[in-house]
Order: structure tokens, then sequence, then C-alpha cells
């Protein structure tokens, strides 16, 4: 009787041996289960798995600072200050025709000689405001063929964000960029 229960294993078709999964136990005397072979949606690989050495690498380099620019917390507080009321005075414009040129323009005139900072931050408003003055004006004008009506809200918006973000950023001491600027004073 022994030797039918050996035998009828042995007569299973051989498909059935390739469906079962490699990771049975066998039945031999090892009290060790089977090792299975990792895959790639359990265990991932070096080529998968982000570096954060070098993520933070690549953001270093695509930020340069050029090291005779003074900024960041060495700068006093006074230039800091100066800076952000640059780039604030353009809010001016709400109330001064042209106050939004006017007034950066004389604390850039007034403090560029006490402070390198406010010399760079004042030409950066100055340029930023006679720019989207310019671009105010071409908006003006196509309102006549309806597209100014259009552009008017996005360049009061997109100007009233960037002010506020070049404020900011240079009370933190950083030199900003303003983007869609034409570049009068360099």
């Amino acid at each position: 009787m022994a030797t039918k229960q050996k035998k009828s294993p042995a007569k299973k078709p051989s498909a059935a041996k390739v469906a079962q999964p490699k990771t049975t136990i066998s039945k031999t005397k090892s009290k060790k289960p089977a090792k299975t072979k990792p895959t790639k949606s359990t265990k991932p690989t070096k080529a998968t798995q982000p570096s954060k050495s070098k993520t933070i690498k690549a953001a270093k380099i695509s930020t340069p600072k050029p090291a005779n620019i003074q900024s960041g917390p060495r700068l006093s507080r006074e230039a800091r200050n100066w800076g952000m009321y640059t780039h604030l005075a353009a809010f001016a414009g709400f109330i001064i025709p042209f106050g939004n040129i006017i007034a950066p323009l004389i604390i850039w005139l007034t403090k560029r000689e006490d402070y390198p900072f406010v010399d760079r931050q004042g030409k950066e408003a100055l340029n930023f405001q006679i720019s989207m003055t310019i671009y105010f004006f071409v908006a003006i004008l196509l309102a006549f063929i309806i597209i100014g009506f259009i552009l008017i809200p996005i360049l009061v918006i997109v100007w009233i964000v960037c002010v506020i973000v070049a404020s900011l950023k240079a009370q933190e001491g950083e030199s900003y960029r303003y983007p869609f600027t034409i570049r009068f004073l360099t």
C-alpha cells in the first residue's frame, strides 16, 4: 500500500507542476522554509530609489548666487527693510498717477549709495514697474479689439502678486528678479 501512495503524486500531469508557485515548502526533513526571490514590487533597486543627496546637490546647483553680492542674514535689518519698502512703494500707484514708478524711484535715489542691496532692488523694482506700465498701455489699446479686456485683469493680478513676493524676498535678504521685465536699468 505504501507503494501506491508514492506513485499517485507522480501520476499528476506535468502542467500542474508548472502552475504551482515555487514558494511551496518542500517535503524534506529540513525545518527551514524555502526562500522566495524578491520581486521589483517588494524591494526597489538603487536605480528606482531617489537619492536624497543627489536631489539636494541638484537644488544647490540650480540656484547659484554670485560671491560678490551680499544677501541673506549678513545684510543689516535696515538694508532689508529699505529693499522691502522699495518694492512696496509701487502700491502708491493706487493713490498717485504713475506713483508705482515715482515712489520706488525716490527710495532708490535716496538710499542706493547707503545700501548696495537697495541699489539692486531699486533697479529691479523700477524695471518691473516701467515694464508693467508699458504692458498696461498696450492692453488699453488692445481693449478696442476686445483682447485688452482679458489682459488688463491678468496684468493687475500678476503685478500685485509679483510686488508682494518681491517685498517678502527682500525682507528675507534675497535678491528677487521679476518675471516679464524689460531691463532698462542695469
